[in-house]
């Protein structure tokens, strides 16, 4: 029985002890620390305006592949004659079976193609400038096919033009 009384004495002092806190001046600091806040928050961008352009079941399938881009007639040709007192472009550095076609970027500007050197770096391409050891002159870009006029040396000496063409699936389709 006296353990009882023991437990029971012990239980009201700890109550006793919890008991005629003054947390006022706590409560006061955790309003004051809720009432200011921290930090600053930007405002949300404008959100942009985007130009949808309205769809035509009668016109071309969204599924069906889009016809080869080539360079848009700007009334001009380039110059596909022969240069031989032209400065060297930088990819006539590399043989032209090992350069990559990657690709072709289309823009208002025309078409793009994305040749990769065998160091792995991009290089952009247009309709006229020149790649590869033998005077290589890009003649079209399309979207899976560079077409490239190389001069090789025939078997009496004579330069004489020939078509090569990088695809995008292989390294060199009408290699030598």
């Amino acid at each position: 029985m006296t353990a009882r009384i023991w437990g029971v004495l012990g239980l009201v002092l700890l109550m006793a002890g919890c008991g005629g806190a003054d947390v006022s001046e706590l409560e006061t600091r955790l309003d004051t620390l809720r009432d200011t806040p921290k930090g600053h928050v930007a405002a949300l961008p404008e959100m942009p305006i985007y130009d949808v352009p309205p769809y035509d079941p009668n016109g071309r399938s969204p599924f069906a592949r889009e016809p080869a881009a080539t360079v848009p007639d700007s009334g001009s040709k380039p110059n596909l004659s022969r240069d031989t007192q032209r400065p060297r472009e930088p990819l006539e550095a590399y043989a032209l079976e090992s350069l990559r076609y990657a690709g072709a970027l289309v823009s208002r500007a025309g078409v793009t193609a994305l040749v990769e050197t065998p160091d792995g770096q991009m290089a952009r391409v247009k309709v006229g400038e020149y790649l590869g050891k033998h005077e290589g002159q890009v003649v079209s870009i399309s979207m899976r096919v560079l077409t490239v006029r190389e001069f090789r040396t025939d078997e009496q000496g004579r330069s004489v033009p020939m078509m090569r063409s990088l695809s995008v699936d292989a390294p060199d389709a009408n290699a030598p």
